[in-house]
């Protein structure tokens, strides 16, 4: 105990010295890298000095000219490109209404209200349009369930931007409204001959009368989801004042910026230089009246997005694309001819040009300041090299740690395992990882005697377990041949017994213990067999195939389950008798144990046309899975005997 505490303190000496030269050799190389930094960072240090100057009175330089050019283009493109992002969340909403209506098109509630016949509008479609309205009663055709005019209810209380929902059926008679009418028949109106032949329609700004709104209509056909036939159409209301509200959200007071959506013809559908005023409004009132005339050839300019400079007044616009593509119904359809115009004074939107006005004191301010700058470069510089020293010297040391992390590893670890393994049962030695170290020639070198001294702890590992196998073989040879010779005086016992006796009963009973003593015999030779000893029981001559089966077959104790059937002659030469007598009671028995006490158990042989002769023992068991039984011969395959050496997967 007092030598094991004594070499404890040795090797905690050890690694205390190991680590303070380790640290030592870090310590130099941090001081030569941070001496050979200091050069480069006083250079650096009076570039950075130098075009801090020079940055100062190239920027007084360039002052008046971005200042015209920002002037000229930069704002201007930021107005074009707000009057674009105001375009885009309307054309996004209408986007999504158009999406609204296409859902509700699908609905399973509509479609079954679609689905009714109704004669009397079949009848009365076949008149013209004025007529029906004249001698027809239009509540008649109604839906009189009320489930469309229910779902269109839903539908626009969910969304309130739109005022009003219809939809009709097939021969154009209203089956589901949301506002009362008296135009009932609809099949001669533009929204709904566009949206029965085309699939949808998108119409222009205009007074919905029953609504009291200004508004633009959205109609799309309902289709039969079956057979695509087409059952009606469903048309929404959108309000005006939605768009209103999304125009003004875009504009900006403070800065007089004022936003307009109107058509290519100039009429106002929102604006916010008169605070939305419903007397300009979808009215007469020509957004270019009163302007430049710059602005009638922008709005019929073909361009999508552009600006404009007139009358102190800086404005930006942006057309809608011609065409609206539908994806859920597959079809394009003729879009809003919509603009959009974002105004702004121009004394207002060059004010943040003004700005540039203090470059020049702040590139003085800037020119004062390097010299500061210079210093904290100077200090980061240093900290950087600091880091990369040190990087750079456990780069060069970490494999030195790692080596004697490896060496500690292996005597105090590694080689206490093999040692106990090889004083274990097990076959397979544990894996001794080679210690993998790069690095300097020294330290790989350093690691290759370190890995020798493995090989060898290895080896000597491998020499105890195979002294061991010899042991464990001698002990199952004495045990072996100590049964046999119990087991063979018993077996003459037994037959002296069964000769002298004559009672049935007491027969069988001596006939029953026979059959023990020969499986306890074959077990006593398979400790034989396992220490490498060849069978005691040897024959002269050689003897027929069939009699060498029948003698297995009379070791088993169920041997009444056996059927031996056809058994092609052969000869057993003497030095295999027992050896195949042996095997094959162990594979009969083995049938028997593992099938069912009913089945039988079948034993044939046949020569086959190469000269080899096979011996079939056929049972009725459950069998094994074939993996299992690839894993089974993999295991007789590769079975070491008892004073075999054993083998490391790393030797």
């Amino acid at each position: 105990m007092i030598e094991e505490e004594s070499g404890s303190e040795t090797s905690k000496r050890r690694f205390v010295s190991r680590r303070h030269a380790a640290g030592s050799l870090a310590g130099r190389l941090t001081r030569r890298v941070l001496f050979s930094a200091g050069l480069p960072m006083l250079v650096s240090g009076c570039v950075v000095v130098g075009g801090g100057f020079w940055l100062a009175n190239r920027a007084e330089q360039r002052l008046q000219q971005a200042q015209d050019d920002l002037a000229s283009d930069g704002v201007g493109r930021i107005k074009a490109d707000q009057s674009r992002l105001v375009l885009s969340r309307v054309d996004d909403f209408v986007g999504r209404r158009i999406d609204d209506v296409i859902d509700w098109s699908r609905s399973p509630e509509l479609l079954t209200a679609l689905e009714a016949t109704y004669p009397q509008a079949t009848a009365a479609a076949r008149q013209p349009v004025s007529t029906v309205e004249q001698s027809f009663d239009g509540s008649d055709v109604l839906d009189t369930s009320g489930q469309s005019s229910r779902f269109l209810h839903a539908q626009k209380e969910g969304q309130p931007a739109f005022s009003e929902l219809f939809v009709t059926d097939a021969n154009g008679f209203n089956v589901g409204i949301t506002n009362p009418t008296t135009d009932f028949v609809q099949r001669d109106e533009p929204w709904w001959s566009t949206a029965w032949a085309d699939g949808a329609y998108l119409g222009s700004v205009e007074l919905d009368e029953s609504a009291g709104v200004q508004s633009f209509a959205i109609a799309v056909r309902v289709d039969d989801p079956a057979t695509e036939a087409p059952l009606g159409v469903i048309k929404a209301v959108v309000d005006l004042a939605s768009i209103q509200a999304l125009v003004a959200e875009a504009a900006d007071p403070d800065s007089q910026t004022s936003v307009a959506l109107l058509t290519k013809e100039g009429q106002l559908l929102a604006e916010t230089a008169t605070n939305d005023d419903p007397n300009r409004i979808a009215s007469s009132v020509n957004f270019v009246d009163n302007r430049d005339p710059a602005y009638a050839q922008v709005l019929s300019s073909e361009a999508e997005t552009g600006f404009l400079a007139v009358a102190n007044t800086l404005s930006g616009y942006s057309h809608l694309a011609p065409t609206r593509s539908l994806a859920l119904l597959d079809l394009k359809i003729p879009n809003l001819p919509w603009v959009a115009v974002v105004d702004q004074p121009t004394d207002r939107a060059l004010a943040p040009l003004g700005q540039l006005d203090r470059l020049e004191t702040d590139a003085g301010r800037a020119a004062r300041l390097s010299s500061a700058a210079v210093v904290g470069l100077g200090l980061l510089g240093l900290l950087s090299a600091y880091v990369l020293a040190r990087r750079l010297a456990r780069r060069i040391t970490q494999p030195l740690t790692q080596m004697r992390l490896a060496a500690d590893r292996l005597a105090e670890l590694e080689l206490p395992a093999l040692l106990t393994s090889s004083a274990s049962t097990e076959r397979r030695m544990p894996q001794v990882e080679p210690i993998m170290v790069t690095g300097p020639t020294e330290v790989a070198a350093l690691a290759t005697s370190i890995n020798s001294l493995r090989s060898t702890a290895v080896d000597l590992a491998a020499s105890q377990a195979m002294e061991r196998n010899r042991e464990v073989a001698n002990v199952l040879l004495n045990l072996g041949r100590r049964n046999q010779q119990l087991i063979g005086r018993q077996l003459r016992f037994i037959d002296d017994l069964e000769r002298a006796e004559s009672d049935p009963d007491t027969l069988r009973n001596l006939f029953t213990l026979d059959q023990m003593a020969t499986r306890m015999r074959r077990n006593a030779e398979s400790l034989l067999v396992l220490a490498g000893e060849d069978s005691p029981r040897r024959g002269s001559l050689p003897r027929p195939i069939d009699e060498v089966v029948r003698a297995a077959t009379s070791e088993v104790e169920d041997f009444t389950r056996v059927v031996i059937k056809t058994v092609d002659k052969a000869s057993v030469q003497p030095r295999l008798i027992s050896d195949l007598t042996h095997l094959l009671a162990e594979l009969i028995e083995n049938a028997t144990s593992f099938s069912p006490p009913e089945s039988m158990v079948e034993i044939a042989g046949s020569r086959e046309g190469d000269g080899t002769y096979t011996v079939s023992i056929i049972d009725h068991g459950l069998g094994l899975p074939s993996d299992r039984l690839d894993e089974a011969n993999t295991r007789i395959a590769n079975a070491a005997s008892p004073g075999a050496p054993t083998t490391c997967a790393t030797c």
